[in-house]
């Protein structure tokens, strides 16, 4: 909503990507900004049309979880503590984990398939876009 006001005025631009389209999950990626970008991770059931959360994605209760996603990361400008972040999306059969640090957005990538035993819906393993 804040950045519409932004884009109304002419300051900043907006656009979106398409992550992954299939019958589980639409991943989208909204932008915004003029100069630098701002992105922002949607993921939706296409069904429904009701926003998912990670936690719906992973089991993000387990405990062996964060020490499993850090030892996989790759972005070492990130260390996952406590949780996971808000924005992630789904992009053909990867889990991307994103965070904004010092204005910058840090970007994780994971491959589902290492990730399968916090795999809550096994079937976004199977992607077809």
């Amino acid at each position: 909503k804040d950045y519409l006001e932004h884009f109304y005025k002419g300051e900043a631009d907006m656009a979106f990507k398409v992550m992954r389209a299939d019958e589980q999950i639409l991943s989208l990626q909204l932008i915004s900004g003029k100069n630098s970008f701002i992105h922002h991770q949607l993921n939706v059931n296409p069904k429904t049309a009701e926003k998912i959360r990670l936690d719906e994605v992973l089991n993000v209760k387990d405990k062996d979880l964060l020490p499993l996603i850090n030892l996989l990361n790759t972005n070492k400008k990130v260390v996952y503590k406590d949780r996971l972040p808000d924005e992630w999306y789904i992009e053909g059969d990867n889990l991307f984990l994103m965070q904004r640090i010092d204005g910058v957005d840090q970007v994780s990538g994971f491959a589902l398939g290492n990730l399968h035993k916090f795999l809550l819906k096994k079937e976004l393993l199977n992607s077809k876009s």
